[in-house]
């Protein structure tokens, strides 16, 4: 290959898209309110996500994400205080007594 084909330079990363607007003012505090008013509901939240310069397979990840979210909380919901406790009690009641002190002499 020629030399002339090859770009110089270094290769710029997508980190430069995360970085915070050193930006100081009204437009920073009207910022914040609109932040504060898209973390109550979640749902603008993953539209956030979606609307960035993500590629495909990120896009895919933070829906997965957000669908197990949803799908661990319903699971949790289900089931009440009572059945909860008496699964965790099932559970240590099957498990071995393996770390019980045992009993090695008289006495």
């Amino acid at each position: 290959m020629k030399d002339n084909e090859f770009v110089g330079g270094k290769l710029k990363l997508k980190k430069d898209i995360f970085k915070k607007d050193d930006k100081k003012g009204k437009k920073q505090k009207k910022d914040k309110n609109n932040k504060k008013e898209k973390l109550i509901d979640g749902e603008d939240k993953l539209n956030d996500i979606l609307n960035m310069n993500l590629t495909e397979s990120e896009k895919a990840y933070h829906l997965v994400l957000k669908k197990r979210e949803k799908q661990r909380i319903e699971s949790i919901l289900k089931e009440s205080y009572r059945d909860r406790l008496q699964k965790f009690n099932d559970n240590l009641a099957s498990l071995s007594e393996h770390f019980d002190i045992p009993k090695v002499g008289p006495g």
